[in-house]
């Protein structure tokens, strides 16, 4: 087995290739191969990759060339919040570990986006809505980082009023 690297990484291919439990030489199934199939799971659990894929590029003989193709996860650059006040926003970064340098995944913007819903609604804001956009962010380093922007809209505060009867 031949292994060679492509895609969006800063990590280097013996990096990389070591994270995947391959090495050089490996016998290896295919298709269906147990090693392929764990070499993903532990590219996975690494939580530094958006995409993970391993094609089978040729055969020569009995010797197979993959190819890892995968992309970063990109890093959090800042975050911009609007719809609170400026010390509120201090402790919302504190709060959902917004700080610089974070991968940024989806459960990272689904668990800020429900955790902030939820503690609006809990001081009564019903109809708050949360919405989380990131954009690329050019970095000399030429890790991939992209900028956070969270606006909440509290919306109405919701009262209840006791019936007189």
């Amino acid at each position: 087995t031949n292994i060679s690297i492509e895609g969006q990484t800063v990590y280097s291919a013996e990096t990389i290739i070591t994270y995947s439990g391959l090495k050089k030489g490996d016998i290896i199934t295919i298709p269906g191969g147990v090693k392929i199939s764990n070499a993903i799971k532990k590219l996975w659990n690494t939580n530094l990759f958006s995409s993970i894929d391993i094609y089978l590029v040729r055969t020569e003989g009995n010797i197979a060339f993959l190819e890892i193709n995968l992309s970063d996860l990109p890093e959090l650059n800042e975050v911009t919040i609007e719809g609170v006040k400026k010390s509120r926003k201090e402790a919302i970064i504190k709060e959902n570990k917004l700080t610089s340098g974070v991968k940024v995944t989806e459960n990272l913007i689904t668990t800020t986006r429900n955790y902030l819903t939820n503690k609006y609604k809990k001081d009564g804001y019903y109809n708050t809505k949360v919405t989380i956009n990131t954009t690329e962010a050019i970095d000399s380093v030429q890790k991939l980082r992209v900028n956070m922007a969270v606006d909440i809209d509290k919306g109405q505060k919701v009262k209840i009023k006791k019936n007189k009867l």
